[in-house]
Order: structure tokens, then C-alpha cells, then sequence
């Protein structure tokens, strides 16, 4: 079995250190609707958290499961940190969580 935590702090810091490269993701669900299709592929790059804006979607990882990609609705900078709120396109209500920079992955590039 897979320790998801190590994998994603493995692919994070690989592209800290690979600014232009870009790590691949399958989208499974259908929480994106209709901007992401189940099962289609897509390109997540390394942004600085300072980079992130309203209407980008991240990809992070909340439940130490797997990744979840969702779009940013708000941003906050409290305390010298960045704090995201985030939501599903084809989601009738935001996340109930907020996201801190350690949960992020990036951001999907979509050109």
C-alpha cells in the first residue's frame, strides 16, 4: 500500500524544485462538471501560493487520500498565510473546509 501522504509531499516537492514541470492527473468524479469530464487528463503545475488567484482550480490534498481539484472562490492572507476557499463547479455549496499552502499541489493548467 501506497503512503498518499509521503507520495504527495514526494510530487510536491518535485515540483518545487522543477519550477516548468508539470506532474499529470486523471480527474475522477464529477464535482467539476462541466469544466472537467470524469476520467479526462490534465497538466498541474507549481505555483507560489502568492500566484494563486480567484477562479483557478487547485489541485490539493485534504483527506490524505487522495487529490482533490476544486475552484478557488476566496482568498484570505491572514498571519503571513494564505487561506483558500474553494468549490466544485458542479457543486451546489462552497467546501466546508478552508485550504492552508502545505495542502496545495497547483494549479491546472489548462493551455
Amino acid at each position: 500500500m501506497i503512503d498518499f501522504l509521503l507520495y504527495f509531499k514526494i510530487i510536491k516537492r518535485k515540483m518545487i524544485l522543477n519550477k516548468n514541470e508539470f506532474v499529470t492527473i486523471r480527474v475522477m468524479g464529477d464535482s467539476m462538471l462541466p469544466t472537467m469530464k470524469n476520467g479526462e487528463i490534465y497538466n498541474v503545475r507549481f505555483v507560489e501560493c502568492h500566484q494563486v488567484r480567484v477562479g483557478d482550480v487547485l489541485v490539493y490534498n485534504i483527506w490524505n487520500t487522495h487529490f482533490t481539484v476544486h475552484r478557488v472562490i476566496n482568498i484570505k492572507y491572514q498571519n503571513g498565510h494564505y487561506i483558500f476557499k474553494t468549490k466544485g463547479d458542479n457543486n451546489q455549496v462552497e467546501d466546508d473546509y478552508e485550504l492552508n499552502e502545505a495542502q496545495i499541489l497547483g494549479v491546472i493548467n489548462f493551455t
